[in-house]
């Protein structure tokens, strides 16, 4: 029917984003390991990316429960990442460091993870005045699948449809704050001005 058709439509013409985060594998509850519970979770996820046929994957903060996750937390997980190699319509992956998680771990993994379109954020740097670039991370229409940011044919012939922040866990200090500066003498002091720099941060973003 007509409606059938303009629904088949409007599907092949919206991108789809699946957001999920706080997974913390490898997390011990009461004494009693929930690394089964994220075995099925992934299984679940994968399904579910499949079924609704979704191009975009974010995973924000706490992918590990530890700093230095155990081997078969790790394998979980990547044994995920893996399987979604195989789904065709997924075109990025994006994965945002927690407060659990390493975030130099998780930046060592970038280069090697930029080959399969997972793109991961894990620290900021101060000496780099462009390190906030690496967080604006443009979306491409489903149609383009293989065509990345860096790609010159995308910078030629297509336009982002989204750009998504991907805004890890921030201390302080890699916002250039520290307590006892000239200008911050109290913890109250702090307080304010972190507010203030992430209220630059995300301005500087958009």
């Amino acid at each position: 029917s007509e409606k059938k058709s303009e629904n088949i439509n409007k599907k092949e013409n919206t991108l789809r984003i699946f957001h999920t985060g706080d997974l913390h594998v490898g997390q011990n509850l009461l004494k009693q390991c929930r690394l089964e519970e994220h075995r099925r979770l992934f299984r679940w996820l994968c399904d579910e990316i499949k079924k609704q046929e979704i191009h975009v994957l974010l995973i924000s903060g706490d992918l590990f429960d530890k700093a230095q996750p155990r081997p078969d937390a790790q394998r979980v997980f990547f044994n995920f990442l893996a399987d979604l190699q195989n789904v065709d319509h997924l075109q990025k992956i994006i994965i945002t460091a927690g407060n659990h998680d390493s975030a130099s771990q998780m930046e060592a993994y970038k280069r090697l993870f930029s080959k399969f379109d997972i793109h991961v954020v894990g620290a900021d740097s101060n000496l780099n005045e462009d390190w906030y670039t690496d967080w604006v991370v443009p979306l491409y229409h489903p149609s383009q699948k293989h065509l990345g940011a860096s790609d010159s044919k995308t910078n030629e012939t297509a336009e982002p449809v989204a750009v998504v922040s991907a805004v890890p866990f921030v201390l302080e200090y890699r916002l250039g704050l520290r307590q006892y500066n000239s200008d911050i003498v109290s913890q109250n002091d702090l307080e304010k001005a972190f507010k203030k720099a992430i209220r630059k941060l995300y301005k500087d973003l958009a």
